[in-house]
């Protein structure tokens, strides 16, 4: 989302010159943040990646809970050896240690599962900018926090095509 607000405010400057001449430069802009919260797939993406989330702290949990239960088998067990229960430890500290591998690796997969939808989200709204720019005659769209005055907002009409027309594009 950064590269696409620097390309933007690039592309903003570079039109500046023409806003003088005659016929001016008619550009849109709409509120990203807006439209991206109001875009029905950004909602689903949401909700897949929290439920995704759940089910990776649900599945460390449980073998935590496996781990700590093994523990408490041997942890009290008087008639083990120093020799034995020193064994136990270093095996209890690999098998945290496994658990924190798996930990990091599962959240590793989620951020990376977020980034690729995040991407495919831009990507959706940046097509759905063009093809209502074509629309409306604009030459281009832009972010309205770097809209300091002129243009005409087109948030509420890109939020309708979006939902309209591009629904399902993200969570296929």
């Amino acid at each position: 989302m950064k590269k696409t607000m620097v390309l933007l405010v690039a592309v903003l400057f570079a039109f500046v010159s023409f806003a003088g001449k005659k016929g001016g430069f008619k550009f849109g802009y709409a509120e990203l943040n807006k439209v991206f919260q109001s875009y029905t797939d950004t909602q689903k993406v949401i909700s897949y990646l929290k439920d995704k989330e759940n089910a990776i702290k649900d599945q460390l949990k449980q073998e935590q809970d496996k781990i700590m239960k093994w523990r408490d088998s041997w942890a009290n067990d008087k008639k083990l050896s120093k020799d034995e229960k020193k064994k136990k430890e270093d095996e209890l500290y690999q098998r945290l240690m496994q658990l924190q591998q798996m930990r990091d690796s599962m959240y590793a997969q989620l951020d990376q599962m977020r980034r690729n939808y995040e991407k495919k989200l831009e990507d959706v709204i940046i097509k759905a900018a063009e093809e209502l720019a074509k629309q409306k005659g604009l030459a281009a769209i832009f972010d309205r926090r770097v809209v300091v005055f002129g243009g005409i907002d087109v948030t509420d009409d890109l939020i309708k095509l979006l939902n309209s027309k591009y629904v399902g594009k993200v969570m296929k």
